[in-house]
């Protein structure tokens, strides 16, 4: 019988220290991507702010993808980052594309990107359309309405 009341608090000793020892690590895991991220400020040439631009965050080793939208102080932010190397990727309409390579986050720090986009074309699209000619696919007629000036 104390064999056995031996093993058991053996055993309970055990399991309290897994316990204790696994919990202490909780508020370190907790603590490893909670200030660790980027942000930063998109203007434009002149030093407006651009709101509404899409910032993409990609990890270059997993492509692992987070993305942010500035706001209307050109402001944005991407926090619980993992640490590595990130490449950064700024769009937005009547703006030129702008990529940022080789950004550098590491464990509790919050890395600053600041970028001012350069003026794009801005796209225009042209619709032509005209009345097609009428074309009897049984006869080899063309059939054409005239109007006054042709008569």
């Amino acid at each position: 019988m104390r064999l056995k009341s031996r093993a058991s608090n053996i055993t309970r000793t055990t399991m309290t220290l897994i316990i204790i020892a696994v919990l202490s690590f909780v508020p370190l895991l907790a603590q490893t991507g909670a200030n660790t991220g980027v942000q930063g400020r998109v203007i434009d040439p002149s030093g407006g702010t651009i709101p509404g631009a899409t910032v993409t965050v990609t990890r270059a080793d997993t492509g692992e993808v987070r993305s942010a939208v500035t706001d209307d102080t050109g402001n944005w932010e991407v926090r619980h980052l993992t640490p590595g190397v990130y490449t950064l990727t700024f769009e937005m309409t009547g703006f030129k594309k702008l990529i940022q390579s080789g950004v550098n986050v590491t464990t509790s720090e919050i890395a600053t990107v600041n970028v001012a986009m350069q003026l794009g074309e801005i796209g225009q699209t042209v619709e032509v359309t005209s009345d097609a000619e009428m074309v009897s696919s049984t006869s080899a007629t063309v059939i054409k309405t005239l109007d006054k000036r042709e008569l």
